[in-house]
């Protein structure tokens, strides 16, 4: 999934391209979830706290906007389509100063697939890596949709309001249930677009199970499209946090650490400003 940091919704309003717009009330793959999109930050709500690995995320209770478009139904990866981002948290500080500046968003739904890096030398740092350089759309890059992830998905206006984020995790990370290898934290340092930690993962108020990493976590389920299941080989999603003691290995959602030059697919997140 990716992940992105937004000014303050209001922003949003600058433009009518941000897709903000009209929401399917009865998605098939959605139906557990409570859909509040406005064009006010009144209008949604932080997800709710699952109280078991067996619970939708957020236990049900969740906002959505759609922001940005993408290939999803269209398998030739042509014609694209609004992304729709499940929302976080309304009130994130996208550079650790302790203000609240920004609105954190999930992609829904698996977008594509692309190598952590292209070799075990590269290492297993995220902000070094080829899927951060092809998120942000960042020097060269191996795989994915071309263009970058940043330029593909957004317009001028929408790039305006998406921020960098700062952020700073244990490097002591404790290892998460079910996961094989201790996962260490993994910090941001000013990406855009990036995705999800081990910590960020079991952090029940953002909507997800507080422990489990394993296929038993439905809170960390995500549907893929069309265009994402192309060639798919895996079925996992990339975690941004390193395995501890290791240079060349980086943990996933619902499975094990695997190799950094192996193909995964990817959600992604921002920050809204």
């Amino acid at each position: 999934m990716k992940k992105n940091h937004f000014k303050k919704l209001v922003a949003l309003l600058l433009t009518i391209n941000l897709f903000i717009m009209t929401i399917d009330l009865t998605p098939t793959k959605a139906a557990n979830i409570t859909k509040n999109v406005n064009l006010n930050v009144n209008g949604l709500v932080n997800p709710g706290t699952p109280s078991a690995a067996t619970d939708a995320w957020g236990k049900g209770i969740g906002s959505y906007i759609y922001f940005g478009t993408y290939p999803q139904s269209d398998k030739n990866g042509t014609t694209k389509e609004p992304i729709r981002f499940r929302v976080l948290n309304l009130n994130s500080d996208s550079n650790s100063d302790g203000t609240t500046d920004s609105i954190f968003i999930l992609s829904d739904m698996v977008l594509d697939k692309i190598k952590f890096n292209t070799s075990r030398s590269a290492g297993n740092s995220f902000t070094s890596s080829n899927l951060s350089k092809w998120l942000n759309s960042n020097d060269t890059y191996t795989g994915g949709h071309a263009g970058g992830f940043y330029n593909t998905a957004f317009n001028t206006s929408e790039k305006k309001i998406i921020l960098n984020t700062t952020w700073n995790e244990d490097e002591n990370e404790a290892n998460v249930e079910n996961h094989v290898n201790p996962l260490v934290g993994s910090d941001l340092k000013g990406e855009k677009i990036f995705v999800l930690s081990a910590k960020e993962s079991t952090n029940p108020s953002y909507g997800f199970f507080k422990t489990a990493l394993a296929k038993s976590n439905k809170t960390l389920i995500y549907m893929p499209t069309d265009y994402s299941l192309v060639g798919r080989t895996y079925k996992y999603t990339w975690l941004r946090s390193p395995v501890k003691g290791y240079t060349y290995l980086v943990g996933m959602n619902l499975a094990h650490s695997n190799y950094t030059q192996a193909t995964f697919d990817n959600i992604f997140m921002l920050i809204l400003s």
